[in-house]
């Protein structure tokens, strides 16, 4: 049983953002903040669908009932915890739907993984064996391995190359497709999670 996924537009994480860093980022207008906030929130099925699709890829049991998704219009990046979705481009432009949509997949695979029992071991088996790579290389071969699988299977390899090419502003997760890309994500997977997928 997957959890399910609740999602929350947050003023006041916002303004808690702009206490603590004590910078204003960009920031898209309130009208288009609502407009996308529906248009991500009535793909909850799509969603859900991809969060099936990582139980099986990893073989996990999930611990949780549900994963808050928290929207803001500012412009921070997105990241895993507490799920974060940042709505704004740096030009205070909207992101475009396929964007957040991918991004939101990344995050939710960061959050499939850290319920599979054998993530702690994968992750200190690559970093002996990317030593000289930093920790979030390490992290996103499996992120990435996952994603994988998801875009050939359910977004198109379209989508995944426009990923690959948007890596490149992100040296380690550009090195973590490479190797993605070079050993196979079911290989990656199988090798370091000990997941066997379906032919």
């Amino acid at each position: 049983m997957i959890p399910e996924i609740k999602f929350y537009p947050s003023p006041i994480y916002e303004s808690k953002w702009w206490d603590f860093r004590k910078i204003k980022p960009a920031k898209i207008d309130d009208e288009t903040f609502q407009l996308l906030v529906q248009q991500i929130k009535s793909r909850k099925s799509l969603f859900e669908e991809y969060l099936r699709d990582m139980t099986n890829i990893l073989g996990i049991t999930w611990k949780r009932k549900e994963i808050e998704v928290w929207m803001v219009s500012l412009n921070i990046g997105c990241f895993s915890r507490p799920l974060t979705l940042s709505f704004s481009k740096q030009n205070n432009q909207p992101r475009d739907v396929d964007h957040i949509i991918d991004d939101l997949t990344h995050e939710l695979i960061h959050n499939a993984l850290i319920e599979q029992p054998n993530y702690n071991n994968a992750i200190e088996r690559l970093s002996k064996d990317f030593e000289s790579e930093p920790f979030r290389m390490h992290v996103h071969v499996l992120v990435h391995a996952v994603h994988a699988i998801i875009y050939k299977t359910k977004r198109g390899t379209q989508r995944m190359e426009w990923d690959i090419s948007n890596s490149q502003n992100y040296p380690p997760y550009q090195r973590a497709w490479e190797v993605v890309q070079k050993e196979g994500a079911e290989n990656i997977l199988g090798k370091y999670l000990g997941v066997k997928l379906r032919e």
